[in-house]
């Protein structure tokens, strides 16, 4: 060995190829979970170690892929630019978060390279992706959720349509993949906006439209620290009063109608009173316009509403807010009844008695 080394320097000399100290080292820590297994769903940390010796510069920090596409696409990095934190003089440390996506996967190699002090060479170091393996969960109410912690709060229902009720509720998971949270057998569901990262909690508005004979919901998430499924049922209590965030989307109208018969009865009895007081021409002149201008007052009442048509794919929400949740996509082209309106939003009454928001460039 000694010999081959020397004529190895041998021949560097001759070639004027010199030979550069190393001044990168990179170390992996295995993720550990204390003896238990991972799960498809679940975000684990890997820590790695770097250390730069001589002034040297880290450059560049590149992620490379396992060769086989289904273990390399088995786990997704979710934070491929956090920083490096300074440790001491020479070593920086770092936490990168990764989701397992299948029950068979390979975290990435990670190759750093490093630029000496005088800028004359780089250095590389590399830590080597391990091939793993994860537990796909399953069952009839799982929702797709492996966290520490999750909960339902909020709940609220309303009728959506004649075969459907829409529920909405908030979300809370501690150390959670909540973005994949999904209600067994429900077609229409999603997150009413963004989820917002709170530290180690994710939270959101959920919201999921179900058959109305549908009373109660059960679903169950793992537990990762107690390592079995959680149940938690969803009481669905409709409402037959409005939702509170909802509560001026429908005009009372009882008062209107029963004020309109009113004036129906007046403009009547004010025609009865010019036929009797027609010898009295003037008297009788001023009672029928009287009685028009009612007549006209009460048909426009009823048929004063502005009617227009909502544009195909266009989103109703519930409320006149960017991510409120959506009541409905239209499909294709179809009138609706403006009864209010705030701002860029137009409040408008569907064809089956549904009340929502709708944007105004989205109607015409």
């Amino acid at each position: 060995m000694r010999i081959l080394a020397f004529f190895l320097a041998l021949v560097l000399g001759l070639l004027g190829v010199e030979e550069h100290s190393k001044i990168v080292y990179l170390k992996y820590n295995p993720p550990k979970l204390e003896g238990r297994e991972f799960y498809v769903g679940e975000k684990i940390e890997v820590k790695y170690t770097l250390l730069l010796f001589s002034n040297a510069t880290l450059v560049d920090v590149e992620f490379i892929p396992n060769e086989n596409p289904k273990l390399s696409e088995g786990v997704e990095l979710l934070n491929p630019n956090t920083t490096w934190k300074k440790i001491n003089d020479d070593t920086y440390e770092n936490t990168y978060l990764f989701k397992i996506k299948s029950p068979s996967f390979a975290l990435p190699t990670l190759k750093i390279i490093a630029l000496s002090e005088d800028e004359s060479y780089t250095d590389t170091s590399s830590a080597e992706g391990v091939i793993m393996e994860a537990v796909d969960l399953g069952g009839e109410r799982y929702c797709g959720v492996v966290a520490q912690k999750m909960t339902i709060s909020n709940i609220q229902a309303k009728k959506y349509d004649e075969w459907s009720n829409i529920v909405v509720f908030d979300l809370v998971g501690t150390r959670s993949n909540l973005e994949d949270f999904k209600l067994p057998n429900i077609e229409r569901q999603g997150f009413n906006g963004d989820l917002i990262l709170n530290q180690n909690k994710l939270s959101g508005t959920y919201y999921a439209v179900i058959p109305r004979d549908i009373q109660e919901l059960r679903v169950s998430y793992f537990n990762s620290e107690a390592l079995r499924y959680e149940e938690i049922a969803l009481p669905i209590v409709v409402k037959t009063e409005r939702v509170s965030t909802q509560s001026d989307l429908e005009p009372k109208n009882t008062f209107l109608i029963f004020s309109n018969i009113i004036f129906g009865i007046l403009a009547l009895l004010l025609f009865v009173g010019a036929i009797y007081f027609r010898k009295q021409k003037f008297l009788a002149i001023i009672l029928v316009l009287v009685a028009v201008a009612l007549i006209i007052y009460v048909f426009l009442k009823f048929e004063g509403n502005k009617h227009i048509v909502l544009r195909q794919n266009s989103i109703v929400a519930i409320l006149p807010t960017r991510n409120s949740t959506i009541l409905e996509q239209v499909d294709y082209e179809m009138n609706a009844e403006v009864i209010g309106e705030r701002g860029e939003y137009y409040k408008v009454k569907l064809g089956d008695s549904r009340i929502g928001w709708i944007k105004k460039d989205d109607c015409k």
